[in-house]
């Protein structure tokens, strides 16, 4: 178990490599909805335009300076800011995953305090479903996603974090 003690900062392109290193594990893949391995030049593309984007804001967690974590909010055309949570394999099952996100939250809440935040995830994704929760998020509806069942679980912007 991490302690609560934690740092965030925005990511950078120096960050890229480490970032596609997270998105190519296959537990990762496998939780995705599209799940084939990330071509690396790709990869370097739409991760330089999302570097670029006002509406990409992606977070590193770190701890003494060793990353735990990529924790990324989209904003879409409706407003609403899409959540995705990358755990280093590593730190997977050490309590790290909810610290992150609520850490993460609660710095894009201070920029962003009236933009709902969404998750959608893949309906046999138990443990993401399971964090969500425990982060205060609640369930708004089942959807499709790339011909994929999920839920959409959302942030209620009148609610802090639970950490």
């Amino acid at each position: 178990m991490i302690d609560a003690h934690l740092d965030i900062r925005h990511a950078t392109m120096d960050d890229m490599d480490l970032v596609f290193e997270w998105s190519n594990d296959p537990l990762v893949r496998e939780n995705s909805f599209h799940s084939d391995p990330i071509d690396y030049k790709k990869h370097c593309n739409w991760y330089a335009n999302r570097m670029q984007s006002d509406k990409s804001h992606f977070f590193i967690v770190h701890k003494d300076k060793c990353p735990l974590g990529l924790v990324r909010f989209e904003k879409d055309s409706s407003n609403t800011a899409l959540v995705g949570v990358l755990v280093a394999p590593e730190y997977r099952g050490k309590g790290v995953s909810k610290l992150l996100l609520s850490l993460a939250i609660t710095t894009f809440q201070k920029t962003y305090t009236n933009i709902p935040i969404h998750a959608y995830i893949k309906k046999s994704n138990t443990p993401s479903i399971m964090l969500f929760e425990r982060v205060g998020f609640t369930f708004l509806r089942e959807d499709i996603n790339n011909d994929i069942e999920c839920l959409v679980y959302e942030f209620p912007l009148s609610k802090a974090v639970e950490v």
